[in-house]
């Protein structure tokens, strides 16, 4: 998760409405802004309008970005996609690389990251597969399914300019008194 972050030219922050804040969605948060990367917090499973309400209590992590998304039903997603584009740079903002030949060494990578992070369950994985309108992510209700950072490419076309992301589902980050097995300590 930390190499996730420190990777990540943006992250989405993915919480639990039903769950509200939890302690853990704190310790999150903390890591987070320490990071000093742009954080949009994802309030996910807003299913519905009233579900919304809920989304103002996530206020106390500390980020001004929060969106009521459902991942699921694709709600809220488009409008937190565009803010997080934002942030990103775009491609008359990157300097300029020398090209090399595919496949050498030192090739030049102008794909853009954007880690999903948060605790199990909240739905990363959902809005991963949510935005890449495809399910290229296993979705369960077992918490701890992945257990791995998992790197989804996709491109975007915008105004005849595609441009490369990678989205990268993160393991759910737990309280450390909580990792009971050594798979669990090197996801996080």
């Amino acid at each position: 998760v930390q190499l996730a972050i420190d990777a990540a030219q943006a992250i989405v922050f993915v919480v639990d409405v039903r769950d509200g804040v939890v302690a853990l969605d704190l310790e999150v948060a903390a890591r987070l802004r320490q990071s000093g990367r742009p954080v949009l917090v994802a309030v996910n499973k807003s299913d519905t309008e009233r579900m919304d309400n809920g989304a103002i209590d996530f206020t106390q992590l500390g980020f001004e970005e929060i969106f009521s998304v459902s991942a699921i039903q694709a709600r809220g997603v488009d409008d937190m996609m565009r803010r997080a584009m934002e942030f990103l740079p775009d491609s008359a903002e990157r300097p300029e690389r020398p090209k090399r030949k595919r496949g050498e060494k030192g090739e030049p990578d102008e794909t853009i990251k954007l880690a999903v992070v948060g605790r199990p369950n909240v739905g990363k994985s959902s809005l991963i597969n949510a935005l890449t309108e495809s399910d290229r992510v296993i979705v369960s209700e077992t918490p701890g399914t992945p257990r791995d950072s998992v790197d989804v490419p996709f491109e975007v076309d915008t105004e005849g300019h595609r441009q490369k992301y990678v989205l990268i589902d993160t393991a759910g980050l737990r309280k450390a008194r909580r990792v009971n097995e050594s798979v669990e300590f090197f996801s996080t």
